[in-house]
């Protein structure tokens, strides 16, 4: 945890100083949302409502220093951890079949992990709730993910090394109000909760409830679909 702690403090001074390095330009447009732009695969876990409702009161103060400058505010039943993307991941046909399986199977075979959102960071184009997960589960269910799709030879993205759940992206330049009232925000603590499934989504880059297909959802420390598994 101490490294992570690290890492998210470098992360806030880099996000700061590209908001302040931008903070003279217009106002930008962010990627698109809804079932037109529903073309990523990917693997998240959705923070749950006791920790949405702990997060409300320091969003609200946020809103308050810089309305003009949201783009979108995720909406609480859409707050989600990245897991892993899998854009690229073919699961069409009677290949695609047995790759799911051998997703499902890599998946359920890694226990339920603790996770905290503890503070909330910055970057050049959203606000994120920085979750620290309790052990090294998630890590290696990463690693895991990343070598099935080297396995079936998709290129991936390199995955950031720090858990995040976006809650905000910006439209334009934010005020020295509005980060200081960020920078009262990083150490807070939002409660934790346990991660027991996730979810397979076909999605835009928000998980918009209009955007988001769910395709499976795959409960850990399992060797297959927890109860209530399954298309969606």
């Amino acid at each position: 945890m101490l490294r992570d702690r690290l890492l998210y403090r470098l992360a806030w001074e880099a996000g700061r100083a590209r908001l302040r390095a931008g903070a003279g330009r217009g106002a930008f447009t962010p990627p698109p949302s809804g079932p037109a732009a529903a073309l990523h695969v990917t693997t998240v876990a959705r923070l749950p409502a006791e920790v949405l409702a702990a997060l409300a009161p320091a969003l609200d103060r946020l809103r308050a220093h810089g309305p003009g400058h949201y783009h979108y505010h995720y909406p609480p039943g859409t707050v989600h951890l990245t897991v892993q993307n899998l854009d690229g991941l073919d699961l069409d046909g009677g290949a695609g079949a047995a790759r799911l399986a051998e997703l499902r199977a890599l998946v359920g075979s890694h226990p339920p992990f603790q996770a905290a959102v503890r503070g909330l960071g910055v970057s050049a184009s959203t606000v994120f709730a920085q979750v620290l997960a309790g052990d090294a589960t998630l890590r290696a269910l990463r690693a895991d993910l990343a070598g099935f799709l080297d396995r079936h030879g998709v290129a991936r993205r390199r995955a950031r090394p720090l858990g995040h759940a976006n809650v905000v992206r910006f439209a334009g330049p934010v005020t020295t109000a509005f980060l200081a009232e960020l920078a009262r925000q990083r150490r807070r603590d939002f409660g934790s909760w346990t991660v027991t499934e996730v979810e397979l989504v076909r999605t835009d880059r928000y998980l918009s409830h209009e955007g988001t297909t769910v395709l499976e959802r795959i409960g850990l420390g399992l060797r297959g679909p927890g109860p209530g598994s399954g298309p969606s």
